[in-house]
């Protein structure tokens, strides 16, 4: 996620230079700096895509760090619990078939 972030940080300045459809050269045309030159839409004032590229990339950092620290706990859990129920299993199949340990 901090690779995600340090590239968005490093290609947000890059500009297109062919278009993704066709793979021709595009050039902005004329001076409207109201209009995107390659969809024709509406720019926005300020630009929000760095913005919310940011706050996604902080949320989904913050929703992996605690996906990892809940998987660590139960790790921690088996770990403590695991060797008592094989030692328990271990012993119920001794009894069963009548082995000595």
């Amino acid at each position: 996620m901090d690779r995600a972030e340090d590239a968005g940080v490093i290609l947000a300045d890059l500009k297109i230079t062919h278009c993704p459809a066709c793979d021709q050269a595009v050039s902005q045309s004329g001076p409207d700096h109201t209009h995107c030159f390659l969809c024709h839409q509406d720019l926005q004032e300020e630009p929000l895509g760095e913005e919310l590229g940011a706050v996604r990339l902080r949320y989904e950092r913050d929703r992996l760090t605690g996906e990892l620290q809940e998987a660590d706990g139960l790790l921690d859990v088996l770990g403590r619990n695991a060797p008592k129920r094989l030692e328990s299993e271990i012993s119920a199949v001794a009894e069963d078939c009548g082995c000595r340990r």
